[in-house]
């Protein structure tokens, strides 16, 4: 899985960063290095070094102490491992790998625990398949309580199963799929939050039309050049089973987009 392999390969970067000795300044020009700059570290007696003034301060520890906290709820947070996770089964995890002792590589290690560390990909894989179907699921079915609710509203639906309400229709001048358009819009999920947003008083978006979800595309080409209009994508016009990024397997997409201007493709 890559996020477990970006978690390891990143923990392993931390182990080698901490472990790297530093760089030593060459003497300059003309310099003599002084005895003590001869001297190695580990010539030093015991009495020159002070545990104190070398030690992590308390402060160190709790700011370090917190964003390991920080650093597993991201991984928790963005591999949608779910919420809903036992603290407590956490901490006997965390501490049983604290006290455990010996190689993690010999067959061995994996005694110690409840459950062997060795199976960590595969048992972590079979979790998120199913945290990824339940998902999947329910933004199905809410989007399919969206797309009634909207046609409520009086959204008009296409061959295709686009819903869309034409708030201005804009002039005459319809993009095609190799124009180029400039937007302004703002992308919500089915429960209104915010996913993207090219606000009014900003720079418009610039794209070739063609190269947007189908839903996008289609309803673009339902108005003119200044008009706006309200677009409700199912996931099967958007992005499908597989999401992507920030947007959810099976989500059913709202698009408010006002098509501020055409930049007509020269024909070949």
């Amino acid at each position: 899985m890559k996020a477990l392999k970006l978690f390891a390969a990143l923990a392993m970067g931390f182990a080698v960063l901490s472990c790297a000795p530093k760089a030593e300044e060459p003497a300059q020009e003309g310099e003599q290095a002084t005895a003590q700059e001869q001297t190695p570290a580990q010539e030093q007696t015991p009495a020159q070094v002070n545990v104190k003034d070398v030690a992590p301060t308390s402060a160190e520890k709790d700011t370090v102490a917190y964003l390991l906290g920080v650093y597993f709820g991201q991984v928790v947070k963005f591999n949608n491992f779910g919420e809903d996770l036992s603290f407590s089964r956490i901490r006997k995890g965390f501490n049983d790998a604290l006290k455990a002792e010996g190689n993690p590589q010999d067959p061995e290690y994996g005694a110690q625990f409840k459950v062997d560390p060795a199976q960590i990909d595969k048992i972590f894989n079979a979790y998120l398949q199913k945290q990824r179907e339940v998902m999947a699921l329910e933004n199905a079915e809410a989007g399919k309580k969206l797309i009634e609710k909207m046609e409520k509203q009086g959204a008009q639906k296409t061959e295709s199963g686009l819903r869309y309400i034409i708030e201005e229709p804009g002039t005459e001048v319809v993009p095609t799929d190799a124009d180029t358009v400039y937007v302004h819009y703002k992308l919500t999920d089915v429960k209104g939050k915010v996913i993207e947003e090219i606000a009014a008083d900003a720079e418009p978006a610039k794209m070739v039309l063609r190269y947007n979800i189908a839903g996008f595309r289609e309803g673009l080409k339902l108005i003119g050049e200044g008009g706006k209009i309200k677009l409700i994508i199912p996931a099967e016009l958007a992005y499908g089973p597989q999401g992507n990024r920030g947007i959810e397997p099976n989500s059913t997409l709202v698009f408010e987009v006002g098509l501020d201007k055409i930049g007509k493709a020269v024909a070949e």
